[in-house]
């Protein structure tokens, strides 16, 4: 084993030609850097691809799995499994069941959960909404150089303990893209646009092929300092997915982040542009771009949701546009889809499954465990996401305007952003953050 990583080792040093000697840490699969490069770069090496022109020929996953990384799965799929169901695990761990004698609504549409034929319509819409984990065994992730001098280098291969925010935010662009291939869920999506969909988000790699894989998030996000093994803000996550849709344009779909709970018409009116993409046989495509998925920062309180919050928070599950809640509680985030009383049904991203592979189909990405978070425990950041089609979109600012006139509303509604604009793109958002 430690011949084999010694290979890695000084195979990586040749291709990327850096300036250190690396010392192999079998046991916890950690490469120590001793001797740093004067200058700092802050691109990521997957793996895979290094070793295309080396003659090794190593089987994937390069790294094996350590008893820390096995401990901490057991740990986190306890706890998720535990809470599973209306049961006493699910009290203790913060979560609530659904409540049964009450309705429930999953986004904009409401259930009489007292009826078997309800219960059963609901949990059926439940697991059409599309489920992004913690995955495991994917190819694996490595800074070519660290941005501190001195810190370890590490090979990742799950996203276990820190990616639940990059889920959440596939979770809201997924189901923002299946409300583009069925005109806002005015008919049910076929199996082959569910696996067109999912296929997007694979951890198999970097490039078009899966442009939204947490391999390309973060060599899109290292160029901001956004490195695996960190956990991030909703609103970075969020712009570096606007950035790799811009770069790969896979679905015909916009994305616009926006921050402060303001929307400006302006930005969402602009025409519905045409573009050309040249296919692997050099044939020329024309598409268009005909739908707009809108990231809209909000906040609900100072230190803790605020309850004059709440009615208006509930309210905008009334938009026939709103895809989802991106938010959580402390240090975990959730992609919340509806409320019941006085709690928000979620899906949580806090289940460590398998990579998908070519051969597998979608299973891994539906749930059938809908639970619900009491508002006042949820984090006071959420942004919302909603999908605006190419003839929706006055029907939208007309309702937004509206929404933004009430007592307490979380959106602001503006014609035309002001000559300093609190709208950015992607890498604005980040550095204004960072």
């Amino acid at each position: 084993m430690e011949e084999e990583f010694a290979d890695i080792a000084d195979s990586l040093k040749e291709e990327t030609k850096m300036d250190l000697n690396s010392s192999i840490d079998t046991s916890s699969m950690i490469y120590t850097e001793s001797k740093a490069s004067d200058k700092k770069k802050n691109d990521i090496i997957i793996l895979s691809d290094s070793f295309k022109s080396s003659e090794l020929s190593i089987p994937q996953p390069v790294v094996a799995e350590t008893f820390v990384d096995k401990l901490a799965k057991w740990g986190t799929n306890f706890i998720y499994n535990a809470k599973v169901g209306n049961n006493i695990g699910c009290v203790l761990l913060g979560d609530k069941g659904i409540d049964e004698s009450k309705p429930i609504q999953l986004l904009q549409t409401s259930f009489n959960l007292s009826t078997r034929k309800e219960r059963d319509e609901f949990l059926e819409s439940f697991k059409q909404t599309i489920w992004m984990t913690y995955r495991e065994n994917f190819t694996p992730l490595l800074y070519k150089e660290f941005i501190m001098p001195g810190k370890d280098m590490k090979l990742f291969t799950t996203d276990n303990g820190w990616g639940c925010t990059i889920r959440a935010g596939q979770m809201a662009l997924a189901n923002g893209i299946l409300r583009h291939f069925t005109h806002n869920l005015k008919r049910a999506a076929t199996k082959e646009e569910y696996e067109r969909i999912v296929r997007g988000f694979w951890d198999n790699g970097k490039g078009e092929r899966h442009p939204f894989s947490i391999q390309n998030f973060f060599v899109e996000g290292a160029k901001y300092n956004k490195l695996p093994g960190e956990w991030l803000d909703q609103s970075i996550v969020a712009a570096i997915l606007q950035k790799l849709n811009g770069m790969y344009k896979p679905y015909s779909i916009d994305v616009i982040t926006f921050i402060d709970g303001a929307i400006y018409a302006n930005e969402v009116k602009p025409k519905f542009e045409e573009f050309v993409i040249i296919e692997k046989d050099c044939s020329v495509v024309q598409k268009t771009i005909s739908g707009k998925l809108l990231f809209v920062s909000l906040n609900l309180g100072s230190k803790a949701p605020e309850q004059e919050y709440l009615d208006p928070l509930k309210a905008l599950f009334t938009f026939p546009e709103l895809v989802g809640l991106m938010g959580g509680r402390k240090s975990e985030a959730l992609f919340f889809v509806g409320w019941q009383n006085n709690s928000f049904l979620f899906l949580d991203p806090h289940l460590v499954q398998e990579t998908a592979h070519e051969c597998e189909g979608d299973e891994t990405y539906h749930c059938g465990n809908p639970r619900l978070l009491e508002y006042g425990r949820m984090d006071v950041s959420c942004t919302a996401v909603l999908y605006v089609g190419e003839d929706g979109v006055e029907e939208f600012l007309k309702r937004a305007k509206k929404y933004s006139e009430t007592h307490n509303a979380l959106i602001k509604f503006y014609e035309t952003a002001p000559s300093v604009s609190r709208f950015y793109d992607s890498a604005s958002l980040i550095k204004s953050i960072v």
